[in-house]
């Protein structure tokens, strides 16, 4: 009788198993790609790896995927006797085009080359690692504008993501993989259970998962930003954020979404100047959306500040912000952290909402963070002062 055949054992089983199933996917990935090409790069990888400085012909630019329409080309060379500023950045700071708070400052600043390289979109993770590679510009001061991204990524993605560029490297091989891409856009689509409506000016919904993870996102921005003002090859100035107190919070909690949603939506833009349509809004806030959520201390910030308490005001504002459940503008401690990695990191800040007041014009933005031309040259004028003093340090002179 014959012998049967000796059996493997436990460990080579399992190295077995996992060569069938490396194999599988292997073919699954070659059909994937062989059927429907190479995947769109994921959020992630987007957000962390995917946008870095290229250098090309004299000229310079911030290179994405996928590629940003009509990236701003720079001249590499200095201009003769010109000092020279980079400005790193989101679309706080890409927008307007042409119009946007670099292109004022330059304007501001005679003497002084103004290079713009922010981008739509850019998450802290990725301004770092393109802090990083600025060299080439042989920039005097990097200035950096960043916060609100680290928060609305709960708008945008459904979900917070602690990136470490330690990890830039996996994540850039898995962006080439469409189960990866697969497994990304299943978490995008189930993860935050709230209705996302782009455009909508308020949203009511039941998710408090961006409250939750907030301290999260505090740690992760604390950490980004601190290792983007490390990695720049050139002096940093920091600036805390701009937000448009006029327009009511993104995400506001309640027990009904669906009851509390029209409520939300009669909000019009001049009822934060109308005390008697305040009133009635707070009423019918509490009636259909209930106390805990972020709209009523707006509320109460625009009654407080139309009878003159303009600390009652600031104080209820900032409450608003901290309640908002879909932060499109950064709570306010993320000015407390970039003041708090300035003064670790020895780099001067323009505190901005010293500068200008915590209620600017509405004028100033076309939403709740994005600024106007007319904002833009705002922002501008108040940076000018501390980029002449940042700049004056650096070359250790008197500022001009």
């Amino acid at each position: 009788m014959p012998s049967a055949p000796p059996r493997l054992s436990r460990p080579w089983r399992a190295l077995l198993g996992l060569a069938v199933a490396a194999a599988l996917l292997a073919a699954g990935e070659g059909v994937a790609r062989l059927v429907l090409g190479p995947p769109p790069p994921c959020q992630l990888v987007m957000q962390a790896t995917q946008c870095r400085l290229a250098v090309e012909g004299g000229q310079a630019w911030v290179a994405c995927q996928p590629p940003i329409p009509h990236p701003r080309r720079l001249a590499v060379a200095r201009r003769p006797g010109a000092a020279r500023v980079v400005v790193l950045g989101a679309s706080s700071m890409a927008e307007p085009r042409n119009r946007a708070v670099p292109e004022q400052l330059a304007r501001a600043l005679a003497g002084v080359e103004v290079l713009n390289l922010a981008v739509d979109g850019l998450q802290v993770a990725n301004l770092a690692w393109l802090a990083g590679q600025i060299a080439p510009l042989d920039p005097d001061l990097a200035l950096i504008y960043i916060g609100h991204n680290a928060y609305n990524a709960t708008i945008f993605d459904g979900s917070v993501r602690a990136t470490r560029l330690r990890w830039l490297p996996v994540y850039r091989a898995l962006g080439h993989l469409w189960l990866h891409r697969a497994v990304e856009a299943w978490r995008e689509t189930h993860l935050l259970d709230g209705p996302r409506r782009p455009g909508s000016r308020s949203i009511a919904l039941s998710d408090d998962a961006a409250l939750r993870v907030r301290a999260r996102m505090d740690r992760r921005f604390r950490v980004e930003l601190a290792e983007a003002v490390e990695r720049s090859p050139a002096p940093v100035l920091l600036a805390t954020l701009m937000r448009n107190p006029w327009v009511p919070p993104e995400g506001v909690l309640a027990d009904d979404p669906a009851r509390c949603q029209p409520v939300l939506d009669a909000v019009g833009p001049g009822t934060a100047r109308d005390a008697r349509a305040l009133a009635r809004l707070a009423e019918a806030t509490r009636a259909a959306c209930g106390e805990d959520n972020a709209l009523l201390p707006w509320i109460a910030a625009h009654r407080a500040r139309l009878a003159g308490d303009e600390a009652t005001a600031l104080e209820r504002w900032r409450e608003s912000l901290r309640r908002d459940a879909l932060p499109l503008a950064a709570p306010p401690e993320a000015d407390a952290i970039i003041r708090e990695v300035a003064a670790e990191a020895g780099a001067p800040v323009v505190d901005l909402a010293a500068e200008l007041g915590a209620f600017p014009p509405a004028s100033w933005f076309t939403d709740a963070i994005h600024l106007s031309p007319e904002g833009a040259a705002a922002v501008a004028e108040a940076m000018a002062p501390a980029v002449r003093e940042a700049l004056a340090d650096a070359a250790g002179a008197p500022p001009p």
